[in-house]
């Protein structure tokens, strides 16, 4: 997936993976036992004020096949297959989950072809919801606990879990469930690959042959009391506060105009937030200036996840290759990153223009 069209305006605190259930056999119980749902990763989430949504979508690896994995607090749910994560000594099999965590994404991979489930929260100020699942929801803008939790059932069995301040979101992995809240007149079946979003007491129950379910519960926590200061002033200390979420200012320099064929370099500038411990994924988009007229074929996609230092200002370096027909190019650079927001306006380069010619965006 285009990492632009990621989840916008959120950002993560680190997330410690605390292990996997896996899916297999379950002790013996008795039927309609209540057992309780095991917490498989936890973190922090900060949110910006807003409307926000959770979204669910199916992604397929071929066999051999390897691709990035998504954003930060994105929830992975496998259903069909195995995938490796990352480095990890073994694969995640078909009815477990686990939470990507902070850059530099790990990479997805499947040795004979899997099949699972990205979950993820988006900003409905910045991006459309496709794919949308349950209702949104309004967020002030603190940080909240986050914690992703599995149960295996047997049929009859439930679990409870309790949807802390914001809708709690239910995927089934495999199996079908029911799902029952204090106010609903009756419960929400769930089959597997399916979600939805639920509030207050959840009780999930496994039905026609057991199932497998992950719950993602946010919880807010106490705003900070003190004031971290603008994001250009001084370093905190390690014990100081850190704000909900950082802005950067972001700036574009261009080299003298390339004839066609040739290469430019585009310097991407990144002011200091003033607090340590900041990733950043910068993108940098080159394209024709005017589509219509055909001018120049510049084409152009790449980005570099840096460590922004918090008191210096990060200068990130691309190399774009110029089209082969005569005309404008627009540069444009963005912080893709969970942790910044930032973008730079464009830049238009000639290409097989005057000798000397040169561009630089206002910081953004």
């Amino acid at each position: 997936m285009d990492a632009r069209t990621g989840p916008v305006g959120i950002s993560v605190a680190v997330l410690a993976s605390l292990g996997l259930a896996l899916a297999g056999n379950v002790g013996a119980s008795a039927p309609s036992e209540t057992v309780p749902a095991e917490v498989i990763a936890e973190g922090t989430v900060y949110f910006p004020e807003g409307t926000f949504h959770w979204r669910a979508f199916e992604e397929t690896l071929e066999a051999g096949e390897s691709e990035q994995s998504p954003e930060p607090f994105s929830i992975v749910a496998v259903t069909d297959g195995a995938i490796g994560v990352g480095d990890a000594s073994f694969p995640l099999p078909a009815g477990t989950a686990t939470m990507i965590e902070v850059e530099p994404r790990p990479i997805l991979s499947s040795a004979d072809g899997a099949t699972y489930w990205v979950l993820q929260i988006y900003n409905e100020a910045n991006s459309e919801p496709e794919f949308a699942t349950g209702s949104a929801f309004d967020v002030e803008g603190v940080p909240h606990d986050a914690q992703l939790q599995q149960a295996l059932l047997d049929e009859g069995q439930a679990t409870v879990i309790d949807s802390g301040d914001l809708p709690a979101l239910v995927f089934v992995v495999g199996g079908t469930a029911e799902v029952t809240t204090e106010n609903a007149a009756e419960p929400a079946v769930v089959g597997a690959g399916e979600s939805d979003t639920f509030e207050g007491e959840v009780t999930i129950t496994a039905v026609d042959g057991g199932a497998t379910v992950v719950a993602a519960v946010l919880t807010s926590t106490a705003a900070p009391e003190a004031d971290p200061g603008p994001a250009s002033g001084p370093a905190p200390t390690a014990s100081g506060p850190r704000p909900e979420y950082l802005e950067v200012t972001m700036s574009i320099q261009v080299q003298s105009a390339a004839a066609p064929g040739e290469t430019v370099t585009a310097t991407v500038v990144i002011e200091p937030p003033g607090y340590p411990d900041v990733q950043s994924e910068v993108h940098l988009l080159a394209e024709p200036s005017d589509f219509q007229t055909g001018a120049n074929d510049c084409y152009f996609d790449d980005y570099q996840v840096v460590d922004v230092d918090p008191e210096e200002r990060t200068t990130v370096d691309f190399v774009v290759m110029m089209g082969t027909r005569p005309g404008g190019c627009s540069i444009s650079a963005s912080s893709g990153s969970q942790f910044v927001f930032g973008s730079a306006t464009e830049v238009e380069v000639t290409v097989g223009g005057p000798s000397g010619a040169s561009g630089a965006a206002n910081p953004g």
